[in-house]
């Protein structure tokens, strides 16, 4: 009998973790015709997007939380998101014999090891490739959607100053936030489901890694404190809003704060004190 999701996910942890059969420590390096090509290639995926708007949205939040089900409805933005530049990433990968050394390896609910498990390995090309497109499209003063949790520490000050040199007006800051058990049960979920329907399978994380968004023992993720500093660093120069969504439980009742600021000063702020 086919082995389930959580014995699936053990083994596939096992086999990532450092000493496993498919530890990559260094992740693969793309000579810079490759990451070209991709940025090339992740541009020319849009041809409607708008420009002159001078509107950013940024998203944040752990892994899980629903990010993209909050921004799926936006249209005309250029949408910047590394998981679907690694998609492209790993189309190269496989094309050059990269992720051979996952042949062969049959999990215990009978299927391969897919090219999304093994998405880490191009985690560097897609953030170089999503700051080229990045870029790109703020020099033409598009309306860009960055797509993300908005973890790494320096990504506040690197968005509010990219912001102000390309002479941006307004943005949208969408945090959704759930509790580690939420992020790790509804990541499990993601990947499980995409492991048995898309092409290049499901986008897998270890729960470590889902821990990794969190500081022990905060019940919130460090996205959230990075959020908030986006907008401390852009609400007197830019008009913002700002939307937190919190979810304590799978399937529990969302609450929603928001804060804006217009011409320099805050408008609104029903964000808990």
């Amino acid at each position: 009998m086919p082995g389930g999701r959580d014995e699936v996910h053990a083994q596939l942890t096992d086999l990532l973790a450092p000493g496993g059969r498919l530890h990559h420590s260094t992740g693969i390096t793309f000579d810079q015709d490759v990451l070209d090509n991709v940025t090339e290639r992740y541009l020319a995926q849009q041809g409607d997007v708008a420009r002159g708007g001078a509107m950013a949205v940024v998203t944040a939040g752990p892994p899980g939380a629903g990010k993209s089900f909050r921004t799926e409805h936006l249209v005309g933005y250029r949408r910047i998101d590394a998981d679907e530049i690694k998609d492209l990433l790993l189309e190269h990968a496989l094309a050059l014999g990269l992720l051979d050394d996952a042949t062969g390896i049959l999990l215990s609910d009978m299927g391969p090891v897919s090219p999304r498990e093994l998405s880490g390995r191009v985690h560097k090309g897609s953030t170089d490739v999503a700051e080229a497109v990045r870029f790109h499209a703020m020099a033409r003063k598009e309306n860009v959607l960055i797509a993300g949790t908005l973890q790494w520490d320096g990504l506040p000050r690197q968005y509010a100053g990219d912001l102000f040199d390309f002479d941006y007006e307004r943005l949208r800051i969408v945090d959704v936030e759930v509790p580690l058990s939420v992020a790790i049960e509804r990541a499990r979920q993601r990947w499980w489901h995409d492991r048995h329907t898309e092409p290049l399978g499901g986008r897998f994380m270890s729960d470590e890694a889902v821990k990794s968004y969190f500081d022990d023992p905060s019940p919130v993720s460090r996205c959230q404190a990075h959020a908030d500093e986006l907008w401390d660093r852009t609400w007197e120069a830019l008009d913002v809003v700002q939307e937190r969504v919190e979810m304590t439980d799978v399937g529990a009742t969302e609450t929603t704060y928001t804060r804006r600021s217009e011409d320099g000063e805050i408008v609104e702020d029903e964000f808990p004190v």
